[in-house]
């Protein structure tokens, strides 16, 4: 998570900096969003799956409430960018500051995920062994 998380960042910050200094180069925006698409589909499955574990008993709940928060997130950054100019420049920045924003908020709950607690195993009874 960390690693991928990390470089992702660092992908759409450069990426910023070189749409900044290009000056519109179809290229210099393409290779870093899809870098940084690609980090992002590797790493979101591993978020998504530690905060399921704590909450087995309500999973689905749990999923449906984290894929209502990504397509509103991901509804709101397209009026951001045309809100910030509707150019390659206004997406990087948007992209970078998301991945930012996402670095940010693990490393806040890092402690948290340090202390996830093994899943619970339910073993079933053996009905040639039950009494009634």
């Amino acid at each position: 998570l960390w690693t991928t998380l990390g470089l992702g960042t660092a992908v759409a910050v450069d990426g910023v900096v070189a749409v900044a200094t290009a000056g519109g180069a179809l290229p210099v925006l393409l290779v870093p969003t899809w870098t940084v698409l690609g980090l992002v589909g590797v790493t979101n499955p591993l978020p998504t799956a530690l905060a399921l574990s704590r909450h087995g008993e309500a999973a689905g709940a749990a999923a449906a409430l984290l894929g209502a928060v990504r397509f509103g997130l991901g509804a709101a950054a397209a009026p951001l960018v045309s809100v910030l100019g509707n150019d390659d420049l206004a997406m990087a920045a948007t992209m970078g500051a998301a991945m930012v924003g996402s670095l940010l908020i693990v490393a806040l709950i890092r402690g948290s995920l340090d202390d996830t607690p093994e899943p619970h195993v339910v073993v079933a009874a053996d009905p040639a062994t039950a009494t009634d």
